[in-house]
């Protein structure tokens, strides 16, 4: 796949970028990178993924159920809940920093806060200019470290308090990996069917997923403008940056979208 670099004075203000498949099969040492100095990588999965936290047991999940909806299971070196990840539907972009970086923050807490302000900037050139950097404190309860999106961390990005760009770290002595996800449009309903819930926690799960999470799709209602009150104006934007589409309307074409929202943020990359 095709990988551009930007070039620059110091090491440390060049980004390169690339696109990378994900193979489930195999183990997420595989991932391990090999330059640690501002590489940022569009994940491409081909096929529906239950990805877990490090932290996470294969026991939560419903493998039956996974089976049958021909969705891979995977774990990804990260902390954070369990994210499903449709193809189409789910924009996953790696951050990767060297411990010499000026981006590089000891602090754990504020670490992340950079990479939220990438994707705010991202969402800001698509109409979402009250998309907003969490910087308060990490909720962790039961429900947030099963479902990545049914909580909220710093760094993560929100509209309306309800979080579209999750965010997980790995880091070392010698690099920091921040694993991000946008969710474009989530099935949260599928998503708790393959996790190993009772039927009440099922439904107070979908609950907090409605409550604290959202997606572009989400936002949008037939006729092209919002469903509710918010932030986008004229959600074609999302579609096309001149807004000139033959028929509005919500998102039709979720890999477009998805090629459009990667190629912004190797745009605001090249001015980080």
């Amino acid at each position: 796949m095709q990988q551009p670099v930007f070039s620059s004075k110091s090491e440390h203000t060049c980004w390169s970028t690339s696109e990378v498949e994900f193979d489930p099969a195999l183990s997420s040492s595989h991932w391990e990178p090999s330059n640690f100095h501002r590489v940022a990588r569009r994940v491409i999965h081909r096929n529906n993924l239950l990805l877990l936290g490090s932290l996470q047991h294969i026991d939560e999940v419903d493998e039956v159920e996974c089976s049958s909806r021909n969705v891979a299971i995977a774990k990804r070196r990260c902390g954070g809940g369990s994210v499903y990840c449709d193809p189409e539907r789910f924009l996953w972009v790696d951050f990767i920093i060297s411990s010499t970086d000026t981006l590089w923050s000891d602090d754990v807490a504020k670490a992340a806060l950079w990479v939220g302000e990438v994707w705010r900037k991202v969402l800001i050139q698509f109409g979402l200019d009250e998309a907003t950097v969490f910087t308060g404190k990490s909720s962790r309860d039961y429900f947030s470290k099963k479902l990545c999106y049914a909580g909220i961390g710093a760094g993560e990005v929100t509209l309306g308090g309800r979080k579209i760009v999750g965010i997980s770290q790995r880091r070392t002595r010698d690099f920091a990996i921040f694993s991000t996800g946008m969710l474009i449009d989530y099935d949260s309903k599928s998503h708790c069917e393959m996790m190993k819930l009772s039927m009440e926690d099922r439904e107070m799960a979908l609950s907090r997923l409605a409550r604290n999470s959202v997606s572009l799709y989400e936002l949008s209602d037939c006729t092209g403008q919002l469903s509710k009150p918010g932030p986008i104006r004229d959600f074609s934007r999302l579609q096309d940056h001149t807004g000139q589409l033959s028929k509005p309307g919500p998102i039709r074409d979720f890999s477009r979208l998805q090629d459009q929202l990667w190629k912004e943020l190797v745009r605001v990359l090249h001015l980080t």
